[in-house]
């Protein structure tokens, strides 16, 4: 790869969810069962309830995509417990929401890469500083950076923008002008690093941004790699 194709970078910015982490295997089932009790739903119903939240999920990302509105962890619970059938307080929701958020700094996640960490404090120790910009869904921004405090992380990010507190999500380019007001950096001297084409590639560069996209193979149009650790050699 071309040592030049990232010009002037004084920040690199970088999505979470499959670009930083993945989630601990422990993780998404335990929440399944906490969401299931909370519901009053049957365990021999168990296999329909995660197939219902799954495509929920899905659905609720994918219009994300497509528009940049946030959905948040009460919104997508409602969604499935109205596909459930269930009638579930808005006590109950919020208070499911709040215990598989715990859950989630109890059951930490994985680092997407093993060198990640490693790769990011070497972008680090060339004067690019580091930042965040995530959508979250079940998750809020105050527990990501729980979690990113124990995993050691928080200390080397200079900026934080996560969607549930700026009220739009990527590809919504104002979640990226938050990170040019906060950094003060000039969206031309930004690099994002994400997985997904529309939010992170197509968000990014719509705001100004460089981006390049977190992915094996070449995409027509657009800046590849395929890691964090192969980024870190070329622009460190």
């Amino acid at each position: 790869m071309s040592q030049s194709r990232f010009q002037n970078i004084q920040l690199a910015s970088f999505d979470v969810w499959k670009t930083l982490i993945k989630s601990n295997p422990e993780f998404k089932p335990r929440r399944e069962a906490l969401f299931m009790e909370a519901f009053g739903i049957a365990p021999d119903q168990a296999q329909e309830f995660s197939i219902v939240a799954r495509n929920i999920d899905v659905a609720c990302d994918e219009e994300t995509d497509r528009t940049g509105i946030q959905f948040g962890p009460a919104d997508r619970l409602r969604k499935i417990a109205e596909a459930m059938g269930c009638s579930v307080s808005e006590e109950a929701i919020e208070d499911a929401a709040q215990a598989a958020q715990t859950l989630f700094v109890e059951l930490l996640p994985l680092w997407n890469e093993p060198e990640l960490l490693n790769s990011l404090l070497r972008i680090k120790e060339k004067g690019i500083r580091l930042a965040i910009v995530s959508n979250t869904g079940f998750l809020d921004g105050v527990n990501m950076r729980l979690a990113f405090e124990t995993m050691g992380l928080m200390p080397h990010i200079s900026t934080a923008i996560f969607s549930n507190e700026v009220g739009v999500a990527k590809p919504d380019p104002a979640i990226f002008r938050a990170l040019v007001d906060q950094s003060g950096v000039h969206p031309a001297n930004i690099l994002h690093i994400g997985d997904n084409p529309l939010a992170d590639y197509g968000g990014a560069t719509r705001a100004g941004l460089q981006a390049v996209l977190l992915t094996e193979g070449a995409v027509d149009g657009m800046e590849t790699t395929p890691s964090i650790q192969a980024l870190a050699e070329e622009i460190a």
